[in-house]
């Protein structure tokens, strides 16, 4: 059986209620999930947006989406207390998180993306969570976007990852994207989610040529959203 390296993508609505404030169940829920799913033995990168949207609730202020600089300053108070309160999570089920800050175009530079590498490789051997983001604080790709899906791209990449595991706020989906071409996964709950990653390791234990990720997930979410 292959261990199984899986980068995790985690929009911030999925975490919070209809208001969009967060949920403190549902972050509770995901961090031991993703604890229970690093104690059966694989290897996880956690994804995750929202810096912008809890420094703007830190800081008690509307947010202003053509103030791109604004919202760079606001995700600056944002990353601290994203990090804090999966810090705070994560304590709960005895696992260790590190919060790694990325540039959208990291792996345009050898050097930077090698020391990334490392440091990936180096955490997970020390059975730790990294938890990346974009530093949106001094990069606006993310912010322009509006989409996290190619930061977790790049941290597949750089992971020599086997799986990207979205999820969706679309209908609270699961999408399981393997590497080397297999075809996406679509389901509906969390043990069927568990039981679709194992079979997906076993059969990627059987691919030795490179493995590479689609560079957009346009087509499985609107399968998502027609599910």
């Amino acid at each position: 059986m292959k261990k199984g390296r899986i980068v995790v993508r985690v929009e911030i609505s999925t975490l919070t209620d209809g208001n969009g404030k967060l949920n403190h169940e549902k972050m509770d829920r995901l961090a031991m999930m993703l604890s229970n799913l690093h104690n059966s033995g694989k290897e996880l990168l956690l994804v995750s947006s929202g810096a912008i949207a809890l420094g703007s609730d830190k800081l008690n202020i509307e947010l202003n989406t053509a103030d791109v600089t604004g919202l760079m300053a606001t995700a600056a108070v944002g990353q601290a207390e994203l990090i804090k309160l999966y810090q705070k999570y994560f304590d709960q089920y005895n696992q260790m998180v590190a919060q790694v800050l990325l540039a959208s175009d990291i792996v345009n530079h050898e050097k930077r993306k090698t020391n990334t590498q490392n440091t990936f490789e180096t955490l997970l051997e020390m059975n730790i969570i990294p938890i990346i983001n974009e530093n949106d604080a001094v990069s606006t790709s993310d912010i322009e976007l509006e989409d996290n899906y190619p930061l977790a791209l790049n941290v597949a990449t750089i992971s020599n990852a086997d799986i990207i595991l979205i999820k969706s706020d679309i209908n609270s989906k699961y999408i399981i994207q393997p590497c080397g071409g297999l075809q996406a996964r679509i389901v509906s709950n969390e043990e069927e989610m568990i039981k679709n990653v194992e079979d997906i390791c076993e059969q990627l234990s059987h691919i030795t040529k490179e493995c590479g990720f689609p560079e957009s997930i346009e087509k499985i979410v609107y399968q998502t959203d027609a599910s």
